[in-house]
């Protein structure tokens, strides 16, 4: 069963408290860490091999007699992280280490990290979108940061990680700041308007956190709605119960808020949803939405009943009836239960790509290092809901929609609005499938005209064209139509031409039919477009052969 990680467990930071060990105790710490990992966590080495991972480890210990206390737990953070599995993370909070943190919390919406919320007594420049970080970009900031997050994807990343950024051990880890300080400084901007913004870190922060936003009802933090609006919007209503419903009448749609796979004190999981459902029927609803963007997971043991009564629910089940709200806070449980919806109902996911693979890591137990004191929770279960061939980084959405910071601070809610609206009528829910099927008949012109209209549309913007025409690709090479795949790697460079994969895996498909010349020319390109890159060594090794 996959339990719900409380989001603070994942990386709270240090400077005062710190467990005070000479170098030889944390290199004990490091081998017993070590250890421990490679001989009773196998199944963690599904992204980094073990012979890459050691790597890490040794360079680690050579560095440990040159680094303090708050880089070294940071470093450990990041062997952790290198397993990009978010149940595998380490538990660092004040208590445990003393890190220290900015009294503010950063969202990212579709135009860009904004300041979501403030402790008023500390900082300014609420609502304030977030240009640099100690004259760094914040792109580039959070890219630094990123290796110290279990980030099993950049939707994970935004959800959890840029708690990252208000951790100033982590920032000096990472190369941010070139020494651990506790005032940090903010560029920011705001109605064309530039200024700068010094805050400072506190030993604690009480974030009133809400499901990765912020609540503010008097308890001295502010957040950017309250510049504009008064009123949540629904998804952010009723969150006492981790499950709500209501009737929408105007759209003649049932909305369902399932934000923990969890039972109630009061309610099953179960007799929730057959009380909502049954409402759903008595008032003839014509949609039923269903929203797991908050949800974080829970027991996932839970999920076979809901989607049982979805299948024998006479909307639900019916072609373009059934909208399942997701984003990169469904994880987890969350997770299975998207992936199960989506085997086995014709459901379409609105929103944005959720913040899990689709196939994961889950279910962990907590270790603690015998010297430091340091708790790891390492995974130990591999969840596969899936073929592996189908696995992906997440589960994207049929109809992409992101929020902007104007839309959060008016209370709208442009993922539910696009739920309740969209007509289905000439929906193409599997595009690979239809361009699959013109390709094998043959139909190159109605080809290339359908996949140039797809990939222009905002609606597929989080399909990965590229990613599936290249697994399709290499499937055909691998059967040896060698012809077939040139042909296929042919029409994708059409489309991303300058695509280091594409331009090395045509190259292949050319060698290997003996057009050497172009494909010495596209290794080149490879080359310089994966400057430093797994491909551009790829590329060289070819180059050198041939």
């Amino acid at each position: 069963m996959n339990h719900l990680i409380p989001i603070l467990l994942f990386l709270p930071l240090l400077t005062s408290a710190q467990p005070n060990l000479t170098t030889a105790e944390w290199q004990a710490d490091l081998d017993h860490f070590h250890r421990l990992v490679v001989e009773e966590y196998p199944d963690l080495f599904r992204k980094i091999s073990v012979t890459e991972w050691e790597r890490e480890v040794a360079a680690v210990r050579e560095r440990l007699p040159e680094l303090v206390a708050h880089q070294i737990v940071a470093e450990l953070a990041r062997l952790v992280g290198a397993f990009e599995y978010g149940h595998t993370t380490m538990l660092t909070g004040y208590e445990q280490t003393g890190f220290r943190q900015l009294p503010l919390h950063i969202y990212k919406f579709q135009d860009g990290y904004f300041l979501e919320a403030v402790d008023m007594e500390q900082t300014d420049g609420v609502g304030a979108r977030i240009t640099h970080l100690e004259g760094m970009p914040i792109e580039e900031v959070v890219e630094r940061v990123r290796p110290y997050v279990p980030a099993e994807n950049d939707q994970f990343l935004y959800a959890y990680g840029l708690n990252r950024l208000r951790m100033p051990a982590v920032l000096h880890a990472a190369g941010v700041t070139p020494e651990l300080r506790d005032e940090i400084r903010f560029s920011l901007e705001r109605d064309g308007i530039q200024v700068i913004t010094t805050v400072r870190a506190q030993e604690k922060i009480d974030h009133p956190d809400m499901y990765g936003f912020t609540r503010t009802e008097g308890n001295g933090w502010m957040s950017m709605r309250e510049q504009f609006s008064a009123e949540y919007p629904l998804y952010l209503q009723n969150l006492e119960s981790p499950h709500h419903f209501e009737r929408l009448p105007d759209a003649r749609a049932l909305y369902i808020r399932y934000s923990q796979v969890a039972n109630t004190a009061t309610e099953s999981a179960a007799d929730f949803f057959a009380r909502a459902l049954a409402t759903a029927t008595a008032a003839n609803t014509d949609r039923i939405v269903v929203d797991l963007r908050l949800n974080g997971g829970g027991n996932n043991f839970l999920n076979r009943a809901i989607v049982t009564q979805l299948l024998q629910h006479p909307v639900a089940s019916r072609e373009g009836k059934l909208f399942v709200l997701i984003g990169r806070r469904t994880f987890s449980a969350a997770q299975n239960l998207t992936n199960e919806l989506d085997n086995y109902l014709p459901v379409i996911f609105v929103g944005e790509p959720t913040g899990e693979n689709i196939n994961f890591m889950g279910d962990n137990r907590p270790v603690t290092l015998p010297r430091s004191g340091l708790t790891f929770y390492l995974s130990w279960a591999w969840w596969q809901d899936k073929p592996q061939w189908l696995n992906k980084e997440w589960t994207a959405p049929h109809l992409a929609v992101e929020l902007t910071s104007e839309q959060y601070r008016r209370g709208e809610d442009p993922v539910l609005e696009r739920a309740l609206t969209f007509d289905a009528t000439g929906f193409i829910r599997d595009p690979m499938a239809l361009l699959t099927e013109l390709f094998v008949q043959g139909q190159f012109d109605s080809l290339g005209r359908v996949a140039t209209q797809l990939v222009q549309d905002p609606d597929y913007a989080f399909f990965d064209f590229e990613g599936e025409f290249l697994g399709a690709g290499k499937m055909v090479m691998r059967s040896g139509r060698t012809q077939e795949a040139m042909m296929i790697y042919n029409f994708l460079y059409r489309f991303f031409p300058d695509s280091p994969a594409v331009n090395l895996a045509l190259a292949e498909a050319m060698l290997a039919t003996g057009k050497t010349e172009r494909a010495k020319e596209l290794l080149a390109r490879t080359v310089v477009l994966d400057e430093g890159g797994a491909l551009e060594k790829q590329a060289k090794e070819l180059l050198r052969n041939h």
